[in-house]
């Protein structure tokens, strides 16, 4: 069965003040990424096959969290009205990881498990590591930190190759100094 947005099918009831709050809040979000890539990266890469590249990726990014299996947990957990239940904050675990997994701009993507349980740490093609950074600044026009204050208190936790941790930390500074 293909999952469908839920604004994309006829559901016999309008949206709920909760649904349509996450909306705008995604609508928000893509267009921060948008603006942290044409503010802070797009001017400083000159190769015309990666600026269409990104302008294509930015254009699509985060649109997985449309479709049911991730709109309607997050929603929940997000804009629920009741205090998270467990199942509530189960469903939304299984959203965030589907939502991983479906989007490589997320570095938990390129993480192999492997069957032995280690996990691997695979490098990221530069189209995808500079829509994470964009994802990540996008916080920033909203009130939160930039994407290089965030990298700083969490890239400890994060299992990134070297490549992937040399290139991030390369451009980072495009991030900050255009942060507002």
């Amino acid at each position: 069965m293909e999952n469908k947005s839920i604004f994309e099918e006829c559901r016999g009831d309008a949206p709920t003040e909760e649904e349509l709050e996450y909306y705008r809040y995604l609508e928000q979000h893509i267009a921060n990424v948008d603006k942290a890539w044409k503010e802070c990266l797009k001017p400083h890469i000159i190769d015309r096959d990666l600026i269409a590249d990104m302008d294509f990726i930015i254009h699509i990014h985060d649109q997985s969290k449309y479709d049911d299996d991730e709109f309607s947990p997050y929603v929940k957990y997000f804009y629920g009205k009741q205090p998270t239940s467990d199942e509530v904050k189960h469903e939304f675990d299984v959203a965030w990881l589907l939502h991983q997994k479906k989007n490589p701009h997320h570095w938990q993507y390129w993480v192999l498990i492997e069957d032995g349980g280690e996990n691997k740490a695979l490098d990221m093609p530069l189209v995808y590591i500079l829509e994470m950074l964009c994802d990540w600044q996008s916080f920033a026009y909203i009130g939160g930190t930039s994407a290089q204050d965030w990298y700083e208190s969490n890239k400890e936790k994060m299992i990134l190759s070297d490549k992937t941790r040399e290139i991030v930390e390369y451009y980072l500074p495009y991030m900050k100094e255009n942060n507002i």
